[in-house]
């Protein structure tokens, strides 16, 4: 059996870690990135994922929450005008995974690396954090991977014809910071007792289970991740992914993160 790694372009961490180390996954394993919210416009036929021409559940706030820091100029405004994918997703697929569909026969498990986290706080509460209510949280969970996950209809149609088949939450990486982010110990207690109420909740989504990212990959804020990680990471990106190549940013990781995030959350799930 095969899993599958299905994103936009933060895939690439995965991608690279397991061509860096081919002991690093005792499973075949498939990566698949179409940039941006260009997911979208995919839909399950004949047991495959397919480009469609019409997204389904193409909303401001399902854009938001599934590439909120896109540096294309007004792109969801384009997405919502245009109604129509930034790339062809044959195209896309092909290059990134080898084929222009992805045949799910085989797959055992989907991991989806786009998406904003439940528990980047950063993201969510643009910067002003706030004690997490158990009400708070299953709403804040409800919206983000279930209501208003862009991939929804998607998830549903393939859960549907493949019941065997589980779907597993990793999100993008939470931002980084060249200066480390000042905080409090009261602000980190909060973000502790965050995590803490959302970790109980969680299960209450479209998926069967969601990475927390760890302490090993956050700074001690534990709202950013470490700057470390991000060095080659958009370059690694955007080799993956075919396009032109510029400097490393604050939002792509490297594939020493994607090691760590599949040592610590997948290949446990796949034990």
């Amino acid at each position: 059996m095969t899993i599958l790694f299905l994103g936009n372009s933060h895939v690439s961490a995965f991608k690279l870690a397991l061509k860096d180390d081919g002991y690093l996954l005792n499973k075949k394993s498939l990566t698949y990135c179409a940039r941006g919210a260009d997911l979208g416009f995919t839909t399950l036929k004949g047991g495959r994922i397919t480009a469609c021409s019409k997204a389904i559940n193409l909303s401001t706030k399902a854009l938001n929450f599934f590439c909120p820091d896109n540096p294309h100029l007004n792109l969801i405004d384009k997405y919502l005008e245009s109604g129509v994918p930034i790339v062809d997703i044959e195209k896309q697929f092909s290059l990134t995974g080898g084929q222009p569909t992805i045949e799910l026969s085989e797959i055992e498990a989907i991991f989806y690396v786009a998406g904003v986290s439940p528990f980047d706080f950063v993201r969510l509460e643009c910067g002003s954090i706030k004690p997490y209510s158990s009400s708070i949280s299953r709403l804040l969970v409800k919206s983000l991977l279930c209501d208003d996950f862009l991939l929804k209809n998607l998830l549903q149609s393939i859960r549907k014809e493949f019941s065997n088949c589980k779907h597993y939450f990793i999100g993008m990486p939470l931002m980084a910071r060249k200066v480390p982010l000042k905080y409090t110990s009261l602000l980190k207690e909060i973000v502790f007792e965050n995590r803490a109420i959302l970790d109980t909740v969680v299960n209450e989504s479209n998926f069967d289970a969601i990475y927390m990212p760890s302490e090993k990959l956050l700074d001690g804020s534990f709202l950013c991740s470490k700057f470390e990680f991000t060095r080659a990471g958009k370059l690694e990106s955007q080799v993956f992914q075919g396009v032109i190549e510029t400097q490393s940013d604050l939002i792509h990781m490297n594939k020493d993160y994607g090691r760590i995030v599949i040592e610590e959350f997948v290949n446990p799930l796949l034990a």
